[in-house]
């Protein structure tokens, strides 16, 4: 198919950050081997110089501070009853992506979060189709709102032609809360391989014959750090095992403080803040494990599986559609550290289990999840609602 052929897309994304962001530069990475030309409006994130680098074969603008977006800088429209969306700030964000869309030809608007309806108003006004994306298990009390949930959703499906769930846990939570069941699409995320292998080891100079068991994310109440080291006390006096935490604080202070006594008192624990490129070194782990029970999707339990490392995760969320239990790795439930220590012990112990799981896990998610496999469900899906 000719290139003026192509389905010309504007993605707008509130951050280059995690699962949503990273899937989305692997998508558009190697633009060229599908059918569509990406448009993206990028607002921060730790992914930035990675989109940078895709200019100019894409088309990139990343904007600083968020004050060309009202409902993205103040989530107004969420978070005010009086107010759909923050109109001094969203004015000149109208005006200036409406030119965007009729100088490029747009034909379809992808969002990928909740807190920005501008792009489901321009697309009705351009006659163009509108895709939000769910990121959120927002049916959890985790999520509040000073709008009911039932009319966010009414919101969703007023402004949305499609609403892509990363997950049936995701779709689940729509459901719930009222939202028509023909109106949702599951896409998960996509994962790929890393092209470079390092090892974490040579990071936190280590000798080779130790094992790691890794937790990775944001230190935040809902990840449940306390729980990964309630596991790692059960080893203590193993010197060839370490559990190693990676990953920033969050903005809760006393949490922040509590983990990081807990640390102090836990000799076979060691922290490592962000690390870049963390995909590069699962491969280096023996296990991840994942204490987090409200993930939508799961990035870095699917990241480790795909690089042959084992995982364990929580079941009543999104983490259960990547995991296959007893196969790639085991699922518990939520903070069942007894279950976690027991898993942990019988990966750490039988090399042979971990290396057949890895296997699995890895064929698994490069089956489910693969690029190839969600940029041809985005192509169905563009192909459908192309006006």
């Amino acid at each position: 198919m000719q290139k003026s052929n192509k389905i010309r897309v504007l993605y707008i994304h509130d951050r280059p950050s995690g699962g949503a962001g990273e899937s989305l530069y692997q998508m558009i990475f190697r633009n060229n081997h599908w059918n569509t030309k990406a448009i993206v409006f990028l607002n921060g994130g730790f992914l930035k110089e990675k989109f940078e680098q895709l200019k100019p074969s894409i088309k990139v603008n990343y904007l600083k501070n968020g004050s060309w977006l009202g409902s993205m800088k103040s989530k107004k429209w969420l978070y005010n009853l009086s107010q759909i969306y923050y109109l001094p700030k969203s004015y000149n964000f109208i005006k200036n992506v409406g030119t965007i869309i009729d100088r490029e030809k747009i034909n379809i608007i992808h969002t990928n979060t909740i807190t920005i309806i501008e792009g489901g108003k321009l697309a009705k006004k351009k006659n163009i189709s509108h895709f939000i994306q769910v990121r959120e298990l927002i049916d959890l009390d985790y999520y509040q709102y000073l709008i009911s949930k039932e009319k966010v959703i009414a919101k969703l499906e007023k402004n949305s032609d499609v609403i892509i769930a990363n997950s049936e846990r995701t779709k689940k939570g729509l459901l719930k809360l009222g939202m028509k069941k023909d109106k949702i699409k599951v896409i998960y995320n996509t994962v790929s391989p890393s092209t470079i292998q390092l090892d974490i080891r040579d990071l936190i100079q280590l000798d080779k014959e130790i094992q790691i068991v890794a937790i990775v994310g944001w230190i935040r109440p809902v990840k449940r750090i306390e729980d990964f080291i309630k596991i790692s006390k059960q080893f203590h006096d193993m010197n060839e095992i370490k559990f190693v935490i990676i990953g920033g604080y969050g903005g809760n202070t006393n949490y922040n403080n509590f983990i990081k006594e807990l640390i102090a008192d836990s000799p076979n624990v060691i922290y490592i803040n962000t690390v870049d490129n963390i995909s590069c070194y699962m491969k280096s782990f023996n296990l991840l494990i994942s204490t987090c029970d409200i993930e939508s999707f799961g990035r870095t339990v699917a990241e480790a599986l795909i690089e042959g490392t084992p995982a364990i995760g929580i079941q009543s969320c999104g983490v259960a559609e990547i995991i296959q239990h007893e196969k790639s790795g085991f699922l518990v439930e939520k903070s069942d550290v007894n279950s976690m220590v027991k898993y942990t012990k019988l990966l750490l112990d039988d090399e042979n289990l971990n290396k057949k799981m890895g296997l699995f896990g890895k064929q698994d998610v490069e089956k489910k999840f693969g690029v190839e496999t969600i940029r041809k469900k985005y192509l169905e899906l563009y192909n459908e609602f192309k006006k």
